[in-house]
């Protein structure tokens, strides 16, 4: 693929995972349930009522891409207490591409040399705290790869991206976190030098506009949490 350096890209995913192991091997051998691991993605995906299954907030926002994940656990079929292992290792894989992502050759306008993309993604994996590297949490580490994304498609060098970037709204439906890239996605449904950047930043600004309308529904009702996640 023109899009990526592969020895980059699948050196920084492996470094990733193999870092996981060696300073969190206990956490990933424990099949340990944390949280909304139990509560908002383990016994809402086991629900047959669709809304609840993907629609009940957690804290006022929807999580609706882990929803998602957590719904094709249960459509595997998977015994109860592989789950977590499930949760986890899912955790570990994304956080592993979201990191290496940046060094993929879409970045380029940003760092033009391909070993610094690499050092800082590494990096990126290396600072991470623990808290952040659980399944409910794991989509913070989106936040870095969409704002260089947006920035990165503002330049002329941008290339074409691969038509798998329309599922990237979906990634939106994370943390609230991700409103903090609304100012990014405004600028880029506007000055992106590709259609199909624009039409997936509009789409996105739709979509953490839902956030924002939950959100402040949510404060307003004076509920914050789904009762179904309780």
């Amino acid at each position: 693929m023109k899009y990526l350096h592969k020895n980059h890209f699948l050196s920084a995913f492996v470094f990733s995972v193999i870092y996981s192991l060696i300073f969190k091997f206990s956490f990933i051998a424990s099949g340990e349930v944390y949280a909304e691991m139990a509560t908002n993605y383990f016994v809402n995906a086991k629900s047959q009522d669709f809304s609840v299954k993907f629609l009940s907030l957690d804290s006022g926002y929807l999580p609706f891409f882990l929803k998602l994940v957590s719904a094709l656990f249960d459509f595997l079929n998977l015994p109860n207490y592989l789950i977590p292992y499930f949760q986890t290792w899912f955790a570990i894989l994304f956080i592993s591409f979201c990191c290496s992502i940046f060094c993929l050759n879409l970045f380029k306008p940003l760092v033009d040399n391909e070993r610094t993309r690499f050092l800082i993604a590494i990096t990126i994996i290396m600072v991470s705290p623990f808290e952040t590297t659980m399944f409910f949490n794991c989509t913070y580490y989106s936040i870095f790869p969409l704002a260089c994304l947006i920035l990165a498609s503002l330049s002329n060098t941008a290339e074409k991206p691969h038509i798998a970037i329309y599922l990237l709204p979906l990634l939106f439906f994370g943390k609230p976190y991700h409103l903090c890239l609304l100012p990014l996605l405004l600028l880029g449904a506007v000055l992106a030098k590709n259609y199909r950047y624009k039409t997936v930043f509009f789409i996105s600004i739709i979509v953490l506009l839902i956030q924002i309308l939950l959100l402040i529904n949510s404060k307003n009702s004076g509920v914050t949490i789904d009762p179904q996640t309780v």
